[in-house]
């Protein structure tokens, strides 16, 4: 099916440009139900701007996309200035692995596209970050100049939109910035005199090849790459998809009521099973949120109790916190060690560890504090409780100087 190409502005009130996948030099410009009338029996595609729409990534435990839905606003909540309720979330189709590229957008700019669009008569089949449709080969770097500013693509799911005068600080920011990963060409599309010799300049400072291109529009080297299928489609979750198919199911309705009925009967055995399965996995979910609440006692809000927690013990492992504790742990490890030495517990509050242990006696339990004190550490007996069968001891460790 051939592709319509329609890319709006930030004035939604103002005229748009619009062309189809078979002729992107043949853009036309003018009023948005102007366009819906060419769009009939086209795949609607509509460009949104870039600058409008902020590209993340973020490290998610999970493949499945609704929940990586779900854990997107969590895992970049630090990176955006806006309260996450006020956004929405898109993933894109290039995440690997737990890598999640994402696009979000604010969620009542993507209703005033969306209601704009419907007014207009027109229904997309995807609605695309213009940046991410300007064409990129492996190992390059595009970029598109605009008299109202600046497109620079700098791989599959990531690049930024600037103003025209922060040509000279963003381009050898971005150069600078990506070290060994910098791109082998950078291809510029603009017309003849836009820049180019400010770009050219650049490329030369950094050892880029500088390739150009000079299209009749700014739209036509867009509609390439919305041609194809989008890196990230915006009409994900609450804004997804709805295909209206109501009338071609009716003459069929009568038909999958019956079959429905016949296997409601046939399945009829397992749904009590399903039902104690369904409360079993519901009590399952409460205990593990309240394990992650009796964990991590500051947290403000459960989206995916699992992914939160792997979060968390992944940034205590990084973090200083969890160093301090690896060390602590590793000096006082060989004096805690022995067949006779029954360790009940640990807790560790930051520069301390407390340790809960059975020993044979009190004169054995003041030997480890010894050997903690000549490994450099500082150790205290906090209590000890002699029973028949020994004595259960706790002592207080501290790294030396605390």
């Amino acid at each position: 099916m051939e592709t319509l190409l329609i890319r709006l502005g930030h004035d939604l009130t103002a005229p748009v440009g619009w062309c189809r996948s078979d002729s992107p030099d043949q853009v036309t410009r003018g009023p948005l139900a102007q366009a819906a009338a060419a769009a009939a029996g086209a795949r609607v595609v509509v460009l949104v701007p870039a600058v409008d729409i902020s590209l993340a990534s973020a490290h998610l435990p999970t493949r499945q996309r609704h929940r990586q839905r779900q854990a997107l606003p969590f895992a970049l909540e630090e990176q955006l200035a806006t309260e996450v309720e006020q956004l929405h979330f898109a993933v894109a189709a290039t995440s690997q692995g737990d890598t999640v590229h994402s696009a979000v957008v604010d969620r009542a700019l993507m209703r005033r596209w969306l209601d704009t669009l419907q007014v207009a008569g027109l229904k997309p089949q995807a609605v695309v970050p213009d940046l991410l449709t300007l064409p990129r080969a492996p190992g390059e770097w595009s970029l598109l100049a605009e008299p109202d500013g600046w497109l620079l693509r700098t791989s599959d799911s990531d690049g930024i939109a600037f103003e025209p005068d922060a040509l000279h600080q963003l381009l050898p920011l971005a150069l600078q910035q990506a070290g060994d990963r910098k791109p082998v060409a950078l291809h510029l599309y603009a017309a003849a005199g836009s820049a180019a010799a400010e770009v050219e300049t650049c490329c030369a400072q950094f050892g880029v090849k500088l390739q150009r291109s000079a299209p009749s529009s700014p739209l036509a080297p867009l509609a390439a790459g919305a041609a194809a299928a989008p890196v990230v489609n915006l009409l994900q979750g609450e804004f997804s998809l709805r295909d209206e198919r109501g009338k071609q199911w009716r003459p069929w309705l009568p038909a999958a009521v019956l079959f429905g009925v016949l296997v409601l009967l046939q399945a009829g055995m397992a749904v009590p099973r399903y039902v104690a399965l369904s409360r079993e996995q519901s009590r399952l979910d409460r205990a593990i949120d309240k394990v992650y609440l009796t964990t991590f006692p500051d947290a403000k809000r459960i989206v995916d109790a699992p992914v939160q927690m792997q979060q968390r013990l992944d940034a205590l492992r990084r973090g200083r916190t969890g160093q301090e504790f690896t060390r602590l742990l590793a000096a006082a490890a060989p004096a805690l060690h022995g067949t006779d030495v029954e360790l009940r517990s640990l807790q560790y509050s930051p520069g301390r560890l407390d340790v809960a242990l059975h020993v044979a006696s009190l004169q054995q339990l003041d030997q480890i504090k010894q050997q903690l004190t000549g490994a450099g550490l500082q150790a205290e007996i906090t209590g000890a409780d002699n029973g028949a069968h020994g004595v259960t001891g706790r002592l207080s460790v501290h790294g030396a100087g605390k």
